[in-house]
């Protein structure tokens, strides 16, 4: 096994010995295949760079540690991943196996060198939720450790765990439309953002409010549909893009009688901006979220559409385990989780 020290890189090394990082990483991680060539320049380069040989941990011969690694995107302001956190911890134990987390705050300069770090320690599998950079994971999968990416797969060819996010907003729009609403506004993230790029779950999102929109006979009207820029971990909620879109929206001329919050931190920003109105939710305008996180803890509690979160993380932690215990090589595999409308006091029929 090898450990990195303070002044050198798995990156140095690579670049030291004239390879890849990912050849390295299988090196260290003793997975996948290395030519004699490549293994010697690696070695070398790893004496060279001061990288150290954990003399101890290379002399036992066990093929697992029973360690799995998670890599949160964020701790805060979302508690989405916090659950996610949980389920896995929860599943692993049960089946004897140690969690090691690396919160990288949407860096994806950490969340690389949370990978070279859990490499070196040789874990037997990686969670990703949810991935920033398809280069970071990447990394991981090339250097043979078995990876599973939640809810938001940045690449190809990994098992992945993923939300039925359009049937969640479909059974939105659907307990909308049935109390009467049809002006009905979306308040989002763009997905076009650097910060969520290549987010399919924003996209799923968006769409199934058009297409219920556009099944029902409603003309869509482009000023009712707000994209913020992000909802960083620097952004409070109450000046997020929630804010912003609820201020936006009843400014309108024909304001909305309902908006559709793609986030439940993103419906808090909007339940505050239309407070600062001097306006009511339910009575003068109604407001649901999506995931189910900040929702019970609101005035009034906010209706939304519930994400499995934990049995996310359960999940992701089952498909490790068949992976890690399957003799023959499994193709990827992808596994959809259902969502489930939970209806509060935050939606009513519109006022005459």
């Amino acid at each position: 096994m090898i450990y990195r020290t303070t002044k050198t890189t798995m990156k140095q090394v690579a670049e030291h010995a004239g390879v890849s990082t990912a050849t390295v990483a299988r090196f260290i991680h003793k997975r996948g295949y290395i030519s004699a060539e490549a293994e010697q320049k690696v070695m070398e380069a790893i004496q060279a760079t001061g990288y150290q040989l954990n003399a101890i941990a290379q002399s036992l011969r066990q093929q697992h540690t029973n360690t799995i690694a998670h890599i949160l995107e964020s701790a805060v302001p979302n508690p989405f991943f916090i659950h996610v956190s949980l389920g896995a911890k929860a599943m692993a134990h049960e089946h004897h196996y140690h969690m090691l987390e690396y919160n990288v705050q949407h860096d994806p300069v950490i969340e690389q060198k949370a990978v070279e770090a859990f490499i070196s320690r040789r874990v037997d599998a990686i969670l990703f939720t949810t991935p920033i950079n398809a280069d970071n994971v990447h990394l991981a999968q090339t250097s043979g450790i078995p990876v599973v990416q939640v809810e938001k797969p940045c690449l190809a060819g990994t098992d992945a765990v993923l939300v039925d996010n359009y049937s969640g907003v479909r059974a939105a729009m659907d307990h909308l439309l049935a109390l009467g609403h049809r002006r009905i506004a979306f308040s989002g993230v763009d997905p076009a953002s650097p910060l969520k790029k290549k987010d399919y779950s924003i996209r799923e999102r968006y769409g199934g409010y058009v297409d219920a929109l556009v099944e029902n006979g409603i003309d869509r009207c482009p000023e009712w549909v707000t994209f913020g820029e992000s909802y960083s971990s620097e952004d409070t909620v109450s000046v997020g893009c929630g804010w912003d879109s609820a201020n936006h929206l009843l400014a309108l001329d024909t304001p909305p009688t309902a908006i559709f919050a793609a986030g439940d931190n993103i419906a808090a920003g909007v339940m505050q901006a239309i407070h600062a109105h001097g306006l009511r939710v339910p009575d003068d305008i109604s407001v649901i979220g999506f995931d189910d996180t900040y929702s019970p803890y609101l005035a009034p509690p906010l209706t939304t559409v519930r994400m499995p979160m934990q049995e996310l993380g359960r999940e992701a932690i089952r498909m490790v385990l068949q992976r890690i215990s399957q003799v023959d090589a499994l193709p990827p595999q992808t596994v959809t989780l259902k969502t489930q409308l939970v209806v509060r006091q935050s939606t009513a029929p519109p006022r005459s």
